[in-house]
């Protein structure tokens, strides 16, 4: 709690500081000047919460000062100590809202007490100045719930509507219109492996506060779809009445604007779908309307595009020559299925014959002719799920973009499983590198399987034929060697070495090892050492 102490008579400031205890009174800080001027230079630098004044001054009056400190805007609670029991000045005091008149000399119990109630007053006002500031700070978070709970059809009847906007207190009036915004990224995922997400964020927001915030428009709310998915992001855009009945010609510029700064900043493809100038309680009902198109519309990659031009219309879906494709990837034609493959797409593209759910159809079927590519080369289809991101299966019916890269994805893949696995010698070379460093953890047939991207069964039928062994076999002869050699050349204990070779069950390694070498490992490591000294 901050006081000012202002009076023209030094001694009678020196003595109100040193007659009170402003600590029980709960005061902080004591400032005190003598003129008027100086007074209005403290009031600039120090959040006052109560004045203590004088009122006949050298230079102006402590009215003059108090008048113009309301004029400032200050809310502190004013205490007039004077000589003079003039009515003019106590009227005056009353108008500028003082808390006490207070004649001199004064009683310092006295004064005391009504610094006391001042106090009190003074942290009341303080604490309702805080909540005002703070409801006023919330005024971007108030309206992006309105909007939010809006667009997703939590509340849609009228009266709904408008009870949620005065609640929240947003000062919405049914003559202005505002404009639902969507867009779509759809390079997110490879953006991510370029850009950090919080930076990606400040691009995004950066760019729409600075494009939509010109030419009769101003930007309400924006945000993600979700915490997760920062590929599609919402706008409401409140239209100046000036702008409506050109909003199409000026969201098109905005649009192709807003397209050329994200391929430029990040090098990615953008889609803007655009609605139409409505009041506040129409939004819930063409949101959703937008949203629908957005999900249906696979070609507006790169585009702007209107809800009042979109229709929603069947398409017919053309299967392409999946058996030939299949037949180019077991012959690993990668050139030729690379061309059919955006031969196809894009002759869906440029006759506009394709919406998500026919998108969809075409993901489904050729998922499974590359599941068949890979059960006919015995590589499990695991590894080939596991290696594509979730969020690129999802993504990939949104465009004919996306869709692209999809599927030049999962063919690349099958074809680089194929040249694993026809690679016999080097896998098995692959396999024993791998035991050779790993042989002291925990190994199974699946993590060497998935190390060459072979099913287990197929990589245990190359590896005897390879080696004349199998797998598990070769495994536990080389920890046994290696054991072996740990035995002769340290003095550990057996159970340590036991464990570095990798069995942690002393007993199933003294067994293997009798088994492989007809006696106990102390009976070796005696025996060896008996030899070598004679």
């Amino acid at each position: 709690m901050n006081i000012l102490i202002m009076d023209d008579d030094e001694y009678t400031v020196e003595t109100v500081k040193a007659m009170i205890d402003w600590e029980t009174i709960g005061v902080d800080n004591v400032f005190s000047a003598t003129t008027v001027f100086s007074a209005k230079q403290i009031y600039e630098a120090a959040d006052l919460d109560i004045m203590l004044c004088d009122i006949e001054m050298h230079d102006e009056t402590g009215l003059d000062f108090v008048e113009w400190a309301r004029k400032q805007g200050s809310l502190a609670e004013v205490i007039f100590l004077t000589s003079f029991a003039e009515f003019s000045y106590a009227q005056k005091a009353l108008q500028l809202q003082s808390m006490e008149y207070v004649l001199k000399p004064v009683k310092y119990d006295e004064l005391s007490e009504i610094l006391k109630h001042a106090v009190v007053r003074a942290g009341q006002i303080r604490k309702e100045r805080g909540e005002q500031e703070k409801w006023k700070q919330s005024l971007k978070l108030r309206k992006e719930g309105f909007w939010k709970r809006l667009i997703s059809r939590e509340v849609t009847e009228q009266e709904e509507v408008e009870r949620h906007r005065r609640f929240l207190e947003l000062s919405y009036t049914r003559e202005e219109r505002f404009l639902f915004f969507v867009i779509e990224i759809y390079d997110f995922c490879t953006i991510l492996e370029k850009v950090e997400r919080g930076m990606y964020d400040f691009i995004i927001q950066n760019i729409t506060e600075e494009l939509l915030g010109t030419k009769g428009f101003c930007a309400e709310v924006i945000w993600r779809m979700d915490a997760e998915d920062a590929a599609r992001w919402h706008v409401i855009l409140r239209v100046e009445e000036q702008t409506i009945g050109r909003y199409r010609e000026a969201m098109m510029q905005i649009g192709q604007n807003y397209i050329a700064q994200i391929r430029q900043k990040l090098d990615s493809i953008v889609g803007c779908y655009v609605g139409m100038p409505v009041c506040y309680a129409q939004i819930p009902g063409q949101a959703q309307t937008l949203l629908e198109m957005v999900q249906d519309d696979v070609l507006g990659a790169g585009q702007v595009r209107f809800l009042e031009n979109y229709s929603f219309g069947m398409v017919s879906y053309i299967q392409p020559e999946f058996a030939s494709w299949e037949k180019l990837i077991l012959e690993k034609e990668e050139q030729q299925i690379r061309w059919q493959i955006s031969q196809y797409l894009s002759k869906l593209e440029k006759e506009k014959n394709a919406n998500s759910e026919s998108l969809g159809q075409f993901r489904m079927e050729f998922d499974y002719m590359i599941l068949s590519v890979l059960k006919k080369r015995n590589i499990p289809a695991s590894l080939l799920w596991d290696d594509i991101h979730a969020d690129q299966n999802k993504d990939a019916v949104k465009s004919i973009h996306n869709m692209q890269r999809y599927a030049k994805r999962l063919c690349d893949k099958a074809l680089c499983y194929m040249n694993q696995v026809d690679q016999e010698k080097s896998i098995v070379y692959t396999v024993k590198a791998y035991i050779s460093e790993h042989y002291a953890e925990e190994l199974t047939r699946d993590d060497m399987a998935q190390l060459v991207y072979l099913n287990p069964d197929y990589l245990s039928r190359i590896f005897r034929s390879e080696t004349g062994e199998s797998l598990s076999n070769y495994l536990i002869r080389f920890r046994i060697d290696r054991a072996k050699e740990l035995l002769i050349s340290t003095s550990q204990p057996i159970h340590q070495i036991a464990c570095s070779v990798g069995y942690t069950n002393f007993s199933y390694f003294a067994k293997l090892f009798r088994k492989y070498t007809q006696c106990t490992p102390n009976e070796y490591r005696k025996k060896t050492i008996n030899n070598t000294n004679q």
